[in-house]
């Protein structure tokens, strides 16, 4: 019975439990874009950066006391001419990048309207 105590208590000390989750960036919302983070250091400064077919947009937000944050861009999600990655980065060193939509180059029509 000691022994199973002594478990108990060390194993929250071990090297595996200690770790902090892996930073993840995800899609909340696609129209408009709505990005979330989690797992990022309590309260660091986040640049959270999404390319589109011809221009970055760029937002910078604190994560929250549980590394958490939730970002709005003015634009889609779409495989021709919306977003298509993002990629947020921590002042402290937390990075998570997401693939939105990849090109659909053969279906997509040029802005003038020709393939």
């Amino acid at each position: 019975m000691l022994v199973g105590l002594l478990v108990a208590f060390v194993a929250p000390l071990s090297p595996a439990a200690s770790t902090s989750p892996q930073p993840t960036l995800r899609v909340l919302d696609k129209a408009p874009l709505v990005l979330g983070g989690t797992g990022f250091r309590r309260a660091d400064r986040v640049r959270v950066e999404v390319v589109t077919e011809s221009v970055q947009l760029v937002r910078t937000t604190r994560a929250s006391r549980f590394g958490t944050f939730v970002v709005r861009f003015d634009t889609v999600v779409d495989a021709c001419h919306g977003a298509r990655a993002a990629t947020a980065v921590g002042t402290r060193g937390s990075k998570a990048a997401i693939v939105l939509e990849r090109p659909l180059d053969r279906y997509c029509l040029a802005p003038g309207g020709a393939p």
